[in-house]
């Protein structure tokens, strides 16, 4: 899969079949639930959506964002985009918010650095959720919202 390099916010849909308990580094211990979870960002430098979105799908990167320490157990299913200069993630959060299957999945997972203030920027929705119903959802709030489905699909 090969991203744009523009400046954007996005937000990864993963899968995780089976329960894990994880240390998220300074966060500590997570009890992940089989299911959905959504890890929205913003990739504002040089390489874009495409570099931060990259990274995120490797499961072998450094240990530096939160989701380096879940990833390894994750299958990565789609990425949903906006192309954006000024927007943060937090408007996809609280977009994904709206619907009624999601929740915060562990709070201020990704969001230590958030201004908005937002519990977390990983959400979960159990594994009976359509997320081809919570995407078109997403664009009926934010018609500009772009798909892509990772090379694993």
């Amino acid at each position: 899969m090969c991203l744009p390099e523009n400046e954007g916010v996005y937000c990864v849909v993963f899968n995780l079949a089976k329960p894990v308990i994880q240390n998220i580094g300074k966060l500590g211990v997570g009890d992940f639930a089989p299911g959905f979870y959504f890890y929205c960002g913003s990739a504002k430098g040089h390489s874009g959506l495409n570099g931060r979105i990259q990274r995120h799908l490797r499961k072998d990167s450094t240990k530096f964002w939160h989701i380096d320490y879940l990833k390894t157990h994750l299958e990565p299913l789609r990425v949903w985009f906006v192309f954006t200069k000024n927007e943060s993630e937090c408007g996809l959060v609280n977009a994904l918010c709206d619907n009624s299957n999601i929740d915060y999945a562990m709070v201020g997972f990704g969001a230590s650095d958030c201004s908005h203030h937002c519990r977390s920027h990983l959400l979960f929705a159990n594994s009976s959720t359509n997320i081809d119903q919570v995407f078109d959802q997403l664009s009926d709030g934010l018609p500009r919202v772009n798909q892509y489905w990772t090379s694993q699909n």
